[in-house]
């Protein structure tokens, strides 16, 4: 399973969205130009373990 599917099975931005606040510690705020994208981000979306997975080996925190 790549980022690709992740995000065409789920909502692409809301995958995002979802892989960044999963922690608790971070918030994001993310931009939009209309309301209906608003409503469609605020919709919970839950990524499975794998999927978790997947976006961290792509996505790898910045090293000190």
């Amino acid at each position: 399973m790549g980022i690709g599917s992740i995000a065409k099975t789920k909502r692409g931005t809301a995958v995002v969205l979802a892989w960044t606040i999963r922690g608790g510690h971070v918030i994001a705020i993310p931009e939009s130009g209309s309301v209906a994208h608003v409503k469609e981000n605020a919709v919970p979306l839950t990524l499975t373990p794998q999927e978790l997975q997947t976006l961290d080996a792509a996505h790898p925190p910045p090293s000190r």
